[in-house]
C-alpha cells in the first residue's frame, strides 16, 4: 500500500497513540474497559454503539469510526474478512510565503516594466529610418515628448507606487528595488534626450554631432533597460525558488 494513503489518518493515529498508554478512566468505560476518546483536528469522533477501548494495553478502534476520515469498509461474513481501503491523498504542498509572494510579484511587474522602454527604442529607430530613406524629411513640433515616452512615464509612477508598497513592508528590500528604478529612470532620461536631438536634426539643426548624440543616448538608454531587467528576473527567480522550497 502506498505510503501517501496514510497522510489523512496521521492525526488520527497520533491521538491514539498517546491515549494507548494512559490507563486512566478519564471518559468512562465500556464492558470493563476504558474509553478512548478517538479525535481528528482536535475534534472528538462521535461513537455510535461501540466505542473505541483500551483492550490489554492496545487501543481498539471500531473501523465504523474511521469513516470520518474517508475509510472505506466492505464485510464478507462467509470468510470473516473486512476489506478496507484508504482514501487516495495527493501529496501536501506547503505554502509559499506572503512575503515570497508579495517580492516575487514586485520584481515580475518591474521586469515588464522594461518592455515599455522597448516601445520607445522601437519608436525612435523607425523615426531614423523615414529620415535616412524618405526623400521628404518629417517636421516634428520642438520640445514636444514622444506619445511612447509620455506613456511610460504614467506607467513608471504606477511602478513606484507599487514598488512603494512593497518596501513598506519589507524595508530591506530597497537596497535592490532602489538601483533598478534608477536605471530605469536614467533609461527614460536618455531616450528623452535622444528623442530631443532626433527632432532638433530634423528641424535645421543638421550637424554630425547632434545625429550621433541621438544614437548614442538610444544605445546608453537600451543597455540600461537590459540591466534593470535582468536584475528583475534575477531577483523574481530568486523568491519564487524560495517559495517553492517551503
Amino acid at each position: 500500500m502506498e505510503l501517501r494513503k496514510w497522510i489523512g489518518v496521521a492525526g488520527v493515529l497520533l491521538v491514539l497513540t498517546g491515549a494507548a498508554t494512559s490507563y486512566a478512566n478519564v471518559n468512562g468505560t465500556f464492558e470493563g474497559n476504558p474509553i478512548i476518546q478517538v479525535q481528528m483536528d482536535g475534534q472528538p469522533i462521535q461513537a455510535a454503539d461501540v466505542p473505541a477501548v483500551n483492550l490489554n494495553g492496545r487501543t481498539m478502534v471500531p473501523i465504523y469510526m474511521l469513516k470520518a476520515l474517508g475509510v472505506e469498509a466492505v464485510w464478507n461474513g462467509d470468510n470473516q474478512t473486512v476489506q478496507v481501503s484508504l482514501p487516495e491523498s495527493e501529496p501536501i504542498a506547503r505554502p509559499a510565503t506572503k512575503a515570497n509572494v508579495d517580492k516575487a510579484s514586485l520584481y515580475k511587474r518591474i521586469e515588464d516594466f522594461g518592455d515599455e522602454l522597448v516601445v520607445i527604442d522601437n519608436e525612435l529607430r523607425l523615426l531614423n529610418e523615414r529620415i535616412m530613406l524618405s526623400p521628404i524629411k518629417p517636421v516634428l513640433p520642438r520640445g514636444e515628448q514622444s506619445r511612447s515616452i509620455t506613456a511610460a512615464l504614467i506607467e513608471f509612477n504606477d511602478v513606484m507606487d507599487a514598488a512603494r508598497r512593497v518596501t513598506q513592508n519589507y524595508p530591506g528590500e530597497n537596497d535592490f528595488v532602489d538601483p533598478i528604478l534608477n536605471a530605469y529612470m536614467d533609461a527614460i532620461r536618455n531616450y528623452s534626450e535622444a528623442h530631443t536631438k532626433l527632432v532638433g536634426f530634423l528641424n535645421g539643426d543638421l550637424n554630425d554631432y547632434i545625429y550621433d548624440s541621438h544614437y548614442d543616448n538610444r544605445s546608453t538608454a537600451g543597455k540600461r533597460v537590459s540591466e534593470a531587467q535582468e536584475a528583475s528576473r534575477e531577483r523574481y527567480r530568486h523568491y519564487i525558488e524560495n517559495a517553492l522550497r517551503e
